[in-house]
């Protein structure tokens, strides 16, 4: 967001566990906080599917950048394992 005064930069793994749990929190501090700005990183270290769900995502955020948010924020909800799993998580925008 313009004028914002905080940046956090988030490193993630879509098959991490402690990310997906730490996801609530991020929300939480942007939505009390609108003057802050987050900063993803795709950090796919926990095997080959968490590298082919990474993929998918850079992939929607090359089509559509601004459909990247609600499907990262969909496959961080999801219990997605697969490329093919993350192709189908369900979020309004893609």
């Amino acid at each position: 967001p313009e004028g914002y005064d905080v940046s956090i930069v988030e490193f993630f793994d879509y098959s991490c566990g402690y990310c997906k749990k730490a996801q609530a929190a991020v929300s939480d501090l942007v939505n009390e906080d609108k003057k802050i700005r987050i900063i993803y990183k795709e950090y796919p270290i926990l095997g080959q599917a968490s590298k082919d769900m990474s993929v998918v995502a850079v992939a929607v955020n090359i089509i559509d950048p601004s459909a990247y948010k609600k499907f990262h924020d969909a496959l961080m909800k999801s219990n997605a394992h697969s490329k093919d799993e993350a192709i189908k998580t369900k979020c309004t925008k893609v």
